[in-house]
């Protein structure tokens, strides 16, 4: 998707120290006009209304209306209208709730000029970008999610479990073979082969190494 010819600007911060600096970096940025700005995310809805613009510097902690919230609305409503997050924090949740809310980008207010005139340029042309920082962030996020799931399917996995499995899964962790604990059971060996093989399809084995493993780690014996 193309650029526009000149991307048109509007900045949301409730500090209006930021707002003229951030129009003063771009006024000499030959392809940007900033021409509209905002304190809080009310405003940013009531010139949307009555202007087109191409894309927002949205500040995040704002009075009335934050920018998270803001930001849902603008997609919502003027879904070609892009915005950009620039905030001074790169706490993962934010970042997180700022993503989710449909900005396409988050830069960080300590970036320098160039970095700043670079992500607009990306952004209008429909592309995403992140500041270093909050791009190490999103890699935090995204492996603690893979923990947090593998956390999950665990306790899944486990639950799943009958009190018959677990004292099958006790029995073969102490070594005992399918006929023994057949005999100990009461049960024809072709039952257990039976538990047995669904037991490990439940928690992702293969083997009896692995169903060990598993059955010390979720605390079904003792390591």
């Amino acid at each position: 998707m193309a650029a526009p010819e000149r991307v048109k600007i509007l900045i949301a911060d409730d500090h209006q120290l930021i707002i003229d600096t951030l129009t003063l970096l771009l006024k000499d940025a030959p392809d940007m006009d900033v021409l509209e700005e905002a304190n809080n995310g009310e405003e940013v809805m009531q010139i949307l209304q009555r202007r087109k613009v191409d894309l927002i510097l949205m500040d995040i902690e704002m009075p009335e209306l934050d920018g998270i919230e803001a930001t849902k609305l603008i997609r919502a409503k003027y879904p070609d209208v892009k915005v950009m997050a620039l905030s001074g924090t790169k706490e993962k949740k934010t970042i997180t709730k700022m993503l989710d809310a449909g900005a396409s980008g988050f830069v960080l207010k300590n970036c320098t000029k160039d970095e700043l005139i670079s992500a607009i340029r990306k952004i209008a042309r429909g592309s995403k970008y992140f500041s270093s920082d909050v791009s190490e962030a999103l890699m935090d996020i995204m492996a603690e999610s893979k923990e947090k799931q593998k956390s999950v399917t665990a306790i899944i996995q486990r639950d799943q479990l009958t009190p018959r499995e677990i004292e099958i899964i006790k029995l073969l962790a102490e070594g005992m073979s399918s006929p023994d604990i057949a005999k100990k059971l009461f049960r024809s060996s072709r039952t257990i082969d039976t538990h047995r093989t669904n037991i490990m399809k439940k928690i992702g084995v293969h083997n009896i190494a692995g169903l060990i493993k598993y059955a010390i780690q979720n605390g079904i014996i003792e390591g």
